[in-house]
């Protein structure tokens, strides 16, 4: 079984999520690189302390022996970090976004594909037990056929994410992500935007095949708290995610409903124990599912899946400047 990893990266987002998520989901962190050691035996310190460190990626894959690489740096150094790793590694977890554009992401793809590398890119809520629910009722026809979806984020993310475009490639892609994940290829996209005294609204009507959605994202000082919510409309039903912690799933009857109780709803939550500490969040963000899906004998190069929502978040940008 898959079970030694190489990281390389040591920065906040790799250290608050990435390392203990790995860990719980049973990677045994062999070796960590980055370009300044200090920061490799910060990680190492809290994490891994029998890691080996350097600071050189290609040292690090020489000298190791080790089953999968893991990669969370700076959004413009990921693509060139991962073409640098694909010649010589067979499994890559690299974090989002991967490529600064579609195009760069299609070059990844294809170099993973010569090279037979396969690997997956960090979009997490693919791994999120409240998206998990929404796609098994989908897979399973549970109620039937999807109709339509909402999906609504709300973040102040201008420290890092200050204008549109940065917003939906650093934040809204993960959104974005699951629309093709859970509804298929976008083929039609009608957009509406905003940026009034540094807060930005983009509110988007999409079309899958027969499925109609809209995604609705806010970035603005006034949401001092991430709000994150779905609605899928389906035939027999219908399914309401709230901040990936509550999903309520409401099946139709066709019994009078003010002559007897026939309305049914079922409402999953988490349960609240002292035992979870701050595990809990790295389950319910996916961040641990990612991690053990990264060990799945059965992954293939998900660099091809990346680059098809990359293509969608230039067609999404490019409605927004008509």
């Amino acid at each position: 079984m898959k079970s030694r990893l190489c990281f390389v990266g040591a920065g906040g987002h790799a250290c608050a999520n990435l390392y203990p998520a790995a860990i719980e989901a049973g990677w045994d962190i062999v070796a960590i690189s980055t370009r300044h050691i200090e920061s490799a035996k910060n990680a190492a310190e809290k994490f891994c302390p029998n890691a080996i460190l350097f600071t050189d990626v290609n040292k690090m894959l020489n000298e190791m022996e080790y089953d999968a690489v893991a990669v969370c740096a700076q959004p413009e150094a990921m693509a060139e970090l991962v073409k640098q790793i694909i010649p010589s590694c067979p499994l890559i977890f690299a974090e989002k976004p991967l490529g600064i554009s579609a195009h760069q992401a299609e070059e990844i793809a294809q170099l993973a594909t010569l090279h037979n590398t396969k690997g997956m890119v960090g979009f997490m809520k693919r791994y999120a037990p409240s998206y998990k629910l929404v796609k098994q009722a989908i897979e399973s026809n549970t109620y039937g056929l999807p109709l339509s979806f909402q999906i609504q984020f709300c973040v102040h993310a201008g420290a890092f994410a200050p204008d549109h475009a940065s917003f939906l490639n650093l934040a809204g892609i993960h959104l974005i992500d699951l629309v093709r994940y859970l509804f298929g290829e976008v083929t039609d996209i009608q957009a509406q935007l905003s940026n009034v005294d540094n807060g930005l609204t983009q509110s988007y009507s999409l079309r899958c095949g027969e499925i109609i959605g809209s995604l609705y994202f806010v970035s603005a000082s006034s949401w001092t708290r991430e709000d994150e919510k779905m609605i899928v409309t389906f035939e027999n039903g219908f399914i309401e995610t709230s901040n990936l912690h509550n999903v309520k799933t409401h099946r139709a009857t066709d019994s009078s409903p003010f002559t007897e109780l026939a309305e049914i709803d079922q409402h999953y939550s988490v349960t609240h124990m002292p035992f979870s500490g701050t595990k809990r969040d790295l389950y319910l963000r996916g961040f641990v599912g990612e991690f053990m899906h990264l060990k799945d004998d059965k992954i293939i190069n998900e660099f091809v899946d990346n680059a098809k929502t990359m293509q969608l978040v230039e067609k999404m940008l490019k409605t927004n400047q008509k």
